[in-house]
């Protein structure tokens, strides 16, 4: 019986102390913050599917392959 106060004590709380900083807090930084979260976890994943082909993870780039090629 003690567990069930305790949770639903507790599950008040976070509601409140969430509702409290969505009222104290601008709408436009929280959707500031979120659409910055969001692109940089979609470079991270861009950046996993983008990585070089053909060239195992661990091994040098050939230096023919960095180096651009002269005019």
């Amino acid at each position: 019986m003690m567990m069930r106060i305790f949770l639903a004590a507790s599950g008040a709380l976070l509601l409140g102390s969430i509702s409290a900083f969505f009222l104290f807090v601008p709408v436009l930084s929280i959707a500031t913050v979120i659409c910055l979260v969001a692109g940089l976890m979609l470079m991270f994943g861009l950046g996993f599917q983008m990585r070089p082909q053909g060239i195992p993870l661990g091994q040098p780039i050939p230096v023919e392959a960095a180096l651009p090629k002269a005019i």
